[in-house]
């Protein structure tokens, strides 16, 4: 490769992935070279540091998600039960992680509460929390027309359902 561009010194820029071997190519064989990163190698380091920084954060993403707004009457008896449990290992974690920031090492975090030391580490990690999320009724979108009727037009009224928490929205699809 060396060669080739001591050959044609005409080139301005080198577009190279990161190996050290392509960079010194690119540097004795064309040191008047600007040396540029390709697009696919710039997409996939960015895709590893968004990746890295969303495992870091699961935790406050994932709380961000889940709806503190539960109202357990509102429950089905096998949503009540996943409710429970989803608390029990929020509690979990919270204290696994108390623990942890306390400067208790995972073996010990492990033994003290009765996990696995690979659960514990998921929890340190922040890969283990789970977000509890109720089913939606079918009834829900009627319940908030009904209530909104009286107040408005019907474009009113469909705004309102629209901006309503308890109605699921299409995604939003946007091609790059």
């Amino acid at each position: 490769m060396t060669a080739w561009l001591k050959d044609h010194p005409d080139i301005e820029i080198v577009c190279r992935d990161r190996g050290g071997g392509y960079r010194e190519a690119a540097t004795k064989g064309a040191p008047q070279a600007l040396q540029i990163a390709d697009r696919w190698h710039l997409l996939e380091n960015a895709s590893a540091a968004f990746l890295d920084i969303i495992r870091r954060h699961m935790h406050h993403l994932r709380r961000a998600v889940t709806s503190g707004d539960i109202d357990p009457k509102r429950l089905s008896a096998v949503e009540k039960r996943q409710w429970k449990g989803w608390l029990k290992r929020d509690e979990a974690n919270e204290k696994v992680r108390a623990l942890h920031k306390s400067g208790t090492a995972l073996k010990a975090i492990a033994r003290h509460t009765g996990l696995s030391r690979q659960t514990v580490r998921r929890i340190v990690r922040g890969t283990r929390d789970d977000v509890f999320r109720s089913r939606e009724s079918m009834l829900d979108r009627w319940a908030v027309k009904k209530s909104v009727a009286d107040k408005g037009s019907s474009r009113e009224v469909d705004a309102r359902i629209t901006a309503s928490p308890n109605v699921r929205r299409k995604p939003t699809t946007v091609a790059l």
